[in-house]
């Protein structure tokens, strides 16, 4: 019996794709949402496991996938296979590099040391198992995949649950009929739980249940295993359904909402009180870890060959160490409540929005010019250079104390020699480099502030609009109850809250087509032409109007009670949303006080430090050092071989004036990184505040960095002598 409905489930469901989603918009869409990794699975597939887990199972069936689940194990192994192969080909490069440009004989390729140092020299074994964990790594994450899909479906489910369960018995509330009330909510949901009521709704009118309520008992437990709270709310609505008595079933559908609304806020605020920690990790990792780099870099390069020059500061600090904190931060992002989406309006709603962006764009070259001259000129007046040094002289004269000029001096010395004469002196252009890079941030701070500063007025005031809307449905439920149409109810309601955005910006419009132009409520509301939603991009505000219009057309005391209902709902879902904003404001305001605060002020301090190493290790490998010396030194107190302690000459690091613009420049990438997570974690996307808040914070940031590297620098010049 198991097995007939199984597979009447399994031609429902053919035909449910068949003729349901055959419009041509609806198949892209489900072509652009369709797992990306899914077809790898298929294209893998080429032989079938005989056991798959149970877990793997219930999540492919859970995920809808038309995949066979014993296919999972399978497309993995071979996905494996792919990675172990890729790990050969970068090795035999590797090889074939060190053959042709280093010249190292074939023979002794296995044993040529990638690091070479005073301890001895390590055989590369890690290079001959990279294949390997290439491989194991492909295999684990095409393995593990279902799983994690399925976990990320159920977290993206989560937050739809209020809204799409307030549709069904906002339906149910006006009439018991459980079909009615799964195609109302299936109509206006959005996600994968309306998706589900679309298709139990289907499966029912196809035969393969005996009822809907049958199919709706189904739903619950297939998804009761992973959200409790949907089984319990429908357990709840189905009970509903048998309560012969008016009152008590609005009661049975008032605590079934409720049970969502609890179950959900409780889940939202484990979710958000669980990015902490991680948050408090991505610091760790955009700002103590650099600045440890930073420390041991240069006490590798002198004790032993690890080459710490410029090309190898920019890759890790330029590109490796931003691509991995960014990594790690949309690893989070995408663990985060997704409990409001921001609407973002688009430049056409902006007036002169092309004048603003030109104008913006000339002001911001004008602010880099001026602050690009002035750091010039500070260069010039506060910077060491060779030009200020005075120096002592011995001529023929006898011996001057003067400032050297390469253009004056009788017995004309070479660069070397001058540059042995100032070594003492940091002729770093600190200036020149802080000139620069203060103009780049504050040009770039300028343009975003005058192109998206009115972009984030206006969604503001989208996002006041839908606050209120759940006022506007009140008061417009409370008149037409008393009898009023609509006509009256929508003055009532203009005349109650004349200050208050929706009713100035969409209210007041749909009144007007109503009455002057003789529209219909639906054409007043969504006409491309004369409509009042024509130049609001609020997808909740579409979404809620529809409700409306719906509500309305039920008859004015209907519409009441749907109204009441849906305003309800409305306060429920915003009481959600407020709670979890608190319980992420702490996350923003520790992350934005770490990117502009504790970050610029930590890395400033690394210039400096960075110097005071340099300065230590060059004292450490004195020239004049002899050998009993060192001994007594390094060999009684680190253990390691004197001999093998490289003179000062032969340590590699890049100059200064490089390690202070490579540290400048990811100040500036860290800075970006942290608030772009610290305004993703508490607005969601908004474009609009993450650039404006990212140009606010540049300029903040980079000041700071320029004041304690300053700072820093004297303060370690004057210590040092």
């Amino acid at each position: 019996m198991s097995s007939r409905r199984e597979r009447s489930e399994g031609v429902g469901h053919l035909l449910y794709e068949l003729f349901l989603r055959r419009r041509r918009k609806e198949k892209k869409e489900e072509e652009k949402k369709e797992d990306p990794v899914l077809k790898y699975y298929r294209l893998l597939c080429k032989q079938k496991a005989k056991n798959v887990s149970k877990e793997i199972e219930e999540a492919v069936k859970l995920l809808g996938w038309d995949v066979d689940p014993r296919c999972i194990p399978s497309a993995a192994a071979q996905m494996g296979m792919m990675g172990f192969a890729t790990g050969l080909v970068l090795v035999f490069f590797y090889f074939l590099y060190l053959f042709i440009f280093e010249g190292i004989p074939l023979g002794d390729l296995l044993t040529y040391p990638v690091v070479e140092a005073s301890l001895g020299n390590y055989i590369p074994l890690f290079v001959l198992l990279f294949p390997v964990l290439l491989g194991f790594l492909f295999y684990l994450y095409l393995a593990l995949y279902p799983k994690m899909a399925r976990d990320k479906l159920i977290r993206d489910m989560i937050p739809t649950l209020p809204e799409n369960f307030g549709y069904l018995i906002l339906s149910m509330k006006l009439t018991p009929n459980l079909e009615k009330a799964l195609e109302f909510a299936g109509e206006n949901g959005e996600g994968r739980l309306a998706e589900e009521f679309r298709k139990v709704l289907w499966d029912v009118r196809m035969g393969l249940y005996t009822s809907t309520e049958e199919a709706v008992d189904k739903l619950a437990y297939k998804w009761g295993r992973f959200v409790m709270e949907v089984k319990h709310a429908l357990m709840q609505i189905r009970g509903a359904v048998l309560e012969p008595e008016d009152a008590r079933r609005q009661m049975r559908l008032d605590q079934a909402l409720s049970e969502i609304v609890d179950g959900v806020r409780r889940r939202m605020e484990e979710a958000a009180g669980k990015l902490y920690m991680p948050s408090v990790q991505l610091f760790y990792l955009g700002v103590f870890l650099p600045l440890l780099l930073f420390i041991i870099m240069p006490v590798a390069a002198a004790f032993g060959s690890f080459p710490v020059n410029t090309p190898t500061m920019i890759a890790i600090y330029v590109i490796g160490l931003p691509a991995v904190t960014y990594l790690f931060a949309r690893s989070i992002l995408d663990k985060r409540p997704n409990i409001y989406e921001p609407p973002e309006p688009p430049p056409e709603l902006i007036k002169d929005y092309e004048k603003i962006r030109k104008r913006a764009l000339g002001m911001a070259l004008g602010v880099f010019v001026v602050l690009a001259v002035l750091g010039y000129f500070l260069h010039t007046t506060l910077d060491i250079t060779y030009d200020k040094v005075e120096v002592d002289y011995c001529g023929s004269v006898g011996c001057l104390r003067q400032k050297y000029h390469f253009t004056t001096w009788e017995e004309g010395l070479q660069m070397d020699e001058v540059k042995s004469i100032v070594q003492g002196y940091d002729t770093t252009p600190y200036w020149l480099i802080f000139g620069i890079g203060l103009a780049m941030v504050a040009a770039l701070g300028i343009y975003l502030y005058i192109v998206y500063k009115p972009r984030l007025e206006l969604q503001r005031k989208f996002e006041e609009m839908e606050g209120e809307f759940k006022d506007v449905v009140y008061l417009l439920a409370s008149r037409m109850g008393e009898g009023k149409p609509l006509e009256g109810a929508l003055d009532s309601v203009m005349e109650f809250m004349p200050e208050a955005a929706i009713v100035e910006n969409v209210f007041s419009k749909i009144s007007y087509n109503v009455k002057v132009l003789g529209l219909s409520l639906r054409d007043a509301i969504f006409d491309p032409v004369f409509g009042a939603l024509k130049d609001v991009p609020s997808k909740f505000l579409r979404k809620a109007m529809k409700i409306l219009v719906k509500s309305v057309e039920l008859g004015t005391e209907l519409a009441a009670k749907a109204l009441l209902s849906y305003s309800e709902q409305l306060r429920k879902e915003e009481e959600i949303i407020h709670s979890v904003k608190n319980k992420m404001s702490d996350i923003y305001t520790m992350m934005m006080s770490m990117a502009v605060l504790v970050g610029p002020i930590v890395l400033g301090i690394t210039v400096a430090l960075q110097q005071v190493i340099i300065s230590s290790l060059s004292s450490f490998q004195a020239p004049g050092m002899n050998m009993e010396e060192a001994q007594e030194l390094f060999g009684t107190t680190l253990g390691i071989n004197a001999m093998a302690i490289p003179s000062a000459q032969s340590v590699e690091l890049p100059p200064v004036w490089q390690f202070l613009l490579i540290v400048m420049i990811y100040n500036l990438i860290l800075t970006a990184l942290l608030t772009y997570y610290a305004v993703s974690v508490y607005e969601g996307p908004s474009k609009s505040s993450i650039l404006l808040t990212i140009g606010k914070n540049l300029v903040i940031s980079t000041i700071l960095f320029v004041v304690s590297a300053w700072m820093s620098v004297n303060l370690v010049r004057g210590m040092i002598g």
